[in-house]
Order: C-alpha cells, then structure tokens, then sequence
C-alpha cells in the first residue's frame, strides 16, 4: 500500500521488519519475498546497485529452496533492471531464464508477459520487423485463449498491450494506416476496462500518427483528449508526452504563440517531475543514513547482549570455584584468562561499534549539509530557468516578427549577441542542474561556495 501510495520510506521500514522477522523464524522463503520487496523500492529510488545486491540473495534463497515460481520472478526484476540501464542483451538472458521456468510450470500468462517484455526490448533496440512479429505472435495467442480469471480485464489488458506494441511498430516503419487501425483497437478495449494509463499513450500515438499522415485537426483532438485525462488523473510524465507533441503540431501549423504556450506548459511539467526526482533522491540519503544507523544499533545491541550474558556466567563461575577450592584453583587461573581475553574483545567490539556512531554522525551532518545546499541549488536553477525560457520564447517570437535584412549590421550584430547570451546562461543552467557531485570550499571570510564537477 505505502509503495502504491509513493512513500517508500515508510514501505521500506515494513519490508525490512518483514525480513527481520523471517531471519528470525528462519524462513527462507518470507526472507526471499523481503529481498524481492526491497530490491523493488531501490528499483523505484533508481539505487540499481542496492537493488540488485538484494535481488541475487533473493535468486540463491529461491534456487536453494527450488521455489521455481519465486525464482521466476526475481529473474523477470533483474532483467527489468538491465533494460533500465540499456544493457537490453544480459535482459534478454534474465528474461529467457524466466520464460523457461514458467515453461516448466505451465503458467501461460506469466509466459505471455514475458514475451511482451521481449518483445519490447527488439522493439528498443530498433529490430522494428522482428519485434513486429513477436507481438502479432502473441497477439493470436491471446485472442485464442480460453484462460479464466477472477479478473475478466486480465487478457484484454495484455491484448492491448501487443495491439500497441503492433502499432508501435508499424508506426516506425511508416506504415501509418495499419498503425491506426491497430491503435484504435487498443484504445477501445483500454477504454473498455478502464485502463486509463493506456489509453492516455493510445490517444497520444493516434495523434501522432494522425499528425504524420497531415490531418492534423483529428490529432489535435486526440492529444487534446490525452492531455487532459493525463492531468485529471495526475500523469505528469503523460501529460508531459502529449504538450510535447501538441507542440509539435502547433509549429507544423505555423501557430506559434500556441506553440510557445504548450512549449511552456511543457518545461514547468518537466521542472515539477525533476523536482520529484531529486526529492526522492534526497529521500533516499536519508533513508541510507536510518537503515545504516539502525544496523550499526542492532550490532551494538547484540554486543551489549553478549557482554551481559559473559558478565553472568563470570560471576557463577565464580561463585562456583569459590567452593572448589585449592583443588581447582590451576582450572581457575585457565579460566580466568579466557575470560579476561573474551572481555578485551567484547571491549573492543563495543568501542569499535561506539567510533562508528561518532564516524557516522559526523557523515550525516555532512549529508544534510549537502542536501540543504543541492536544495538550493536546484531551487535556484528552477527560478531562473523558467523566465529564462519565456525570455528566449518571446524573443525567437519577436525575432521571427522582424525582417532582419531591413535592420543595419549593428542592430543585427545586437539580435546575435543578445541570443548567445541566452543560449550560455541556458547551457550553464543545463550543466548545474544534470550534475549532484560538488564540494563545498570557502569563498571569502566566512562566505562559502559550491564547486560543481563537470563531465
């Protein structure tokens, strides 16, 4: 619920009590699934390296338990991660595995989603015709399936999903009337089970389909149509989809104040997703700091435990060589000198644990330090890319009003120097806003200043 909900921190906290709990009970399996719920919010968090660390021990939990089912969908997450970061060959081997598993098992809908995946990858990597067939292949498979589930939009959902797929294709091999009859079948069953998502996508295609073949008033209404379920329903990244090519549209009409006004729309949608991402970056920080700080407080909770219970069976022991007496007093002195020796490392476990804390406070004053000044940075760069951009909007508007040959060289050499000085202060903009490496060096007196990394 708190990941459908976006609070990943809050999510995180359970699955990692969930994963305590199964380490406790000694169950591989629940202890697997808390991997797999992990992994999945640092997915989310875009931290690749920790999600994959947790995704293979989930694979070896599942390997060794032979959880086939389990094992399946680790590898479909893996592959997934792969295809995020464009290494679409070693997704494709994950993706593979997968689909043999459930070969072996015999769950033709899991076989059906995984193809689709595969299908989309050779439809990245640009193999248009291979891709096409792949999704025509499954399109027939889905149409002839006499599958039952308690959910009825299961196969329409994963219909539509292969008629897109289709259209897709048949768009980037320009074969743009075959793309619409394929879309607007896609669309009607989206609109038919209510998967507004897809149909946001599928408004957004017809469009763009519509605009290539020049009936532009039909893709006006469609992205039109797109645009504003994506905003009833929150879709930014959508909504952010069909301003772009209502923008284009716009210039391909020569209406080019509609098309400064979409143009605009479009960068402060951009600017709020960018924003949402670096505060869940930051989000991130600082749950690395809370999990960091709790695992180093339950080794020092364990420690302090251990301690307690060797300080017990020191004082029974001796308690007990007390009445022994001389008879046992070599066995003692042994005795003695391993607990002593026991003690010193406890001792020093618990005063390595304590220099940690100290080291790791210190690291967390430095990060909040960093994240108030990235903060600032970002809010800066967003107050000021904003009139920067209406700024060279108008001007390209003014400039394209006026006929330059009618102005003298000076007045020409101006138009030029007031557009270069633009475009630097926009590239600059650019340059803080893609980097998060800087240091923090004193500037003047007590006056301090950021030095971003460039690539």
């Amino acid at each position: 619920c708190y990941t459908s909900l976006k609070q990943y921190k809050k999510a995180l906290q359970h699955h990692l009590k969930s994963k305590e709990i199964a380490e406790r009970f000694n169950s591989p399996y629940q202890l697997a699934r808390a991997y797999n719920n992990i992994a999945n919010i640092y997915k989310l968090l875009s931290q690749y390296d920790k999600a994959f660390s947790h995704l293979y021990q989930a694979v070896n939990l599942f390997t060794q338990t032979d959880n086939q089912s389990g094992l399946s969908y680790s590898l479909i997450i893996l592959g997934d991660l792969e295809i995020s970061l464009k290494r679409f060959e070693k997704g494709l081997e994950y993706y593979e595995r997968a689909y043999r598993i459930q070969v072996k098992i015999g769950d033709l809908l899991e076989q059906h989603r995984i193809y689709l995946r595969k299908a989309d990858v050779q439809f990245r990597k640009g193999k248009y015709q291979k891709s096409l067939d792949m999704y025509r292949q499954m399109k027939k498979a889905l149409e002839r399936s006499d599958l039952n589930y308690r959910d009825p939009s299961v196969i329409p959902y994963h219909l539509a999903v292969a008629l897109s797929g289709i259209g897709n294709n048949h768009f980037r091999l320009s074969q743009n009337r075959k793309a619409l009859a394929v879309y607007f079948r896609a669309l009607e069953i989206n609109n038919r089970i209510n998967a507004y998502i897809n149909a946001i996508k599928n408004h957004n295609d017809i469009g763009k389909t519509f605009m290539a073949i020049g009936d532009y008033q039909l893709s006006l209404n469609h992205l039109q149509k797109g645009s504003n379920l994506a905003s009833r329903y929150g879709l930014i990244n959508r909504q952010v989809e069909c301003m772009a090519s209502l923008t284009d549209l716009y210039k391909l009409q020569s209406n080019y104040e509609k098309a400064l006004q979409s143009f605009e729309k479009t960068i402060l949608l951009r600017e709020t997703i960018f924003n949402e991402q670096k505060n869940q970056q930051i989000e991130a920080l600082r749950m690395d700091y809370e999990v960091q700080g709790k695992e180093q407080q339950i080794t020092y909770l364990k420690n302090r435990a251990q301690l307690k219970n060797l300080q017990k069976n020191s004082l029974f022991l001796f308690l007990l060589l007390g009445f022994i007496m001389i008879a046992v007093s070599f066995l003692r002195f042994i005795q003695k000198v391993k607990l002593h020796k026991k003690l010193q490392s406890q001792k020093q476990l618990l005063e390595q644990a304590y220099a940690d804390l100290q080291t790791l406070n210190k690291k967390a004053i430095s990060l909040e330090r960093k994240n108030t000044a990235l903060a600032m940075a970002v809010t800066a760069n967003h107050e000021i890319k904003q009139p920067l951009t209406i700024l060279l909007g108008n001007f390209d508007l003014l400039t394209s009003q006026i006929e330059l040959s009618t102005l003298n060289q000076k007045a020409q050499n101006h138009i030029v120097k007031i557009r270069k000085s633009i475009s630097k202060m926009t590239e600059i903009l650019d340059k803080y806003k893609e980097t998060e490496e800087f240091t923090i060096e004193d500037y003047d007196k007590d006056k301090k200043i950021l030095i971003f990394k460039e690539e």
